[in-house]
């Protein structure tokens, strides 16, 4: 039969720090993905808002675009000035016509 070995204290010590540094670390491990997953989670979430809002932002500019050549057919080019209310119309320069040829 084997004979038993009695560690140390010191040594018994020294297992017992180990094994509490490892605790420590697999719980700051744990704790570590824990965040990690919240801020994946919160990147989701700002991803899709910041989608959104593009699509909102192209489809609102589409909207700006069509509105706008409705008035530029309506009242020609021009200027519009928000504060006032008032369009001045750009004259278009004449092209001169060189029937000679």
């Amino acid at each position: 039969m084997n004979e038993k070995i009695k560690f140390t204290e010191e040594e018994i010590n020294a297992l017992k720090q180990m094994q509490d540094k490892f605790n420590s670390l697999v719980l700051q491990m744990g704790q570590a993905n824990i965040e990690l997953l919240a801020i994946n989670e919160r990147k989701q979430t700002i991803e899709k808002l910041t989608a959104d809002l593009n699509d909102a932002f192209f489809k609102l500019r589409a909207e700006e675009n069509e509105f706008s050549a409705k008035l530029t057919e309506k009242y020609g080019k021009g200027m519009f000035d928000p504060t006032t209310g008032e369009f001045t119309p750009v004259k278009e320069p004449v092209q001169n016509v060189d029937n000679t040829k």
